[in-house]
């Protein structure tokens, strides 16, 4: 049985890892000029027909607020490339769709933006705080959905009234059961991506990375989702999405489709 000591120092590393991974202070010190050369051109991606804005208008729009700025992503493990010079600029007011095959680097280059873990090669500015959704919810499995709010909010540098008052906000507009006492290792699926998604938003990030945001959503609570994604443009928040579903992809201003590298394709194809 693990001493007081230990438990302690457990707990305090869990939460340096949780505050490192859902905080972003240190790399919003970095405004990016925008001074109207607008987005860059994916290099290894293609763009997809469909999306509200144009390419013209996003490029030459010198008025815009420039959030995210990805330069010659390069991300390697071992001798398999998963990024190679990927280029993406991010205006704000702005939702960015990410599809493409599993293995294409949709969620290499979501954590790479949002200081996860190291580029191999490139740079990422970004224009305000960031606010990161992963993928798997990086939730406390004995701690309430509010034990949530007030150490994601202290993390973003909110007094205890105010993460719960921001957070209780946040989980009623997804419907969120307010009343739910639970830990959330009880929580559905669906709720517990609810509450994910909750801590994103808590600190009103400027940028928004959110990867497969809504799994677990029933049919109401994704269309919701979707709605809130339009209220974030309307509110000049940038949004990147990683998305399977193509269903709603009318929604987002671009939709830029990755594909894997030419070293993970002949890495499965090789007999």
């Amino acid at each position: 049985m693990a001493s007081r000591t230990q438990s302690s120092t457990i707990w305090h590393r869990r939460w340096e890892t949780a505050l490192s991974e859902r905080t972003w202070d240190w790399i919003s010190s970095h405004r990016p000029a925008s001074t109207g050369t607008g987005r860059l051109q994916p290099l290894q991606a293609k763009e997809v027909e469909g999306g509200r804005a144009g390419f013209d208008e996003l490029r030459y729009n010198r008025c815009v607020d420039t959030q995210l700025l990805a330069s010659k992503i390069t991300k390697r493990y071992g001798a398999t490339t998963i990024l190679d010079e990927m280029d993406l600029v991010v205006e704000a007011g702005e939702v960015v769709a990410l599809t493409g095959e599993n293995g294409a680097g949709k969620t290499t280059l979501l954590r790479i933006c949002a200081g996860i873990i190291r580029a191999d090669a490139g740079t990422v500015k970004v224009g305000g705080r960031v606010g990161y959704c992963p993928q798997i919810p990086g939730l406390f499995e004995l701690l309430t959905a509010e034990d949530h709010l007030v150490m994601f909010g202290r993390g973003s540098g909110l007094a205890r009234d105010e993460a719960l008052r921001r957070g209780h906000a946040i989980l009623a507009e997804f419907d969120f059961p307010l009343d739910e006492r639970a830990v959330t290792r009880d929580l559905s699926g669906g709720t517990r991506q609810k509450l994910n998604l909750a801590l994103a938003l808590i600190a009103d990030p400027s940028l928004l990375l959110l990867d497969e945001p809504y799994q677990g959503f029933d049919r109401g609570s994704y269309m919701n989702f979707w709605d809130h994604c339009d209220r974030w443009r309307q509110d000049g928040k940038a949004v990147v999405i990683v998305t399977h579903l193509l269903a709603e992809l009318n929604r987002a201003d671009r939709v830029i489709e990755l594909a894997p590298h030419p070293s993970r394709v002949r890495r499965r194809t090789r007999p």
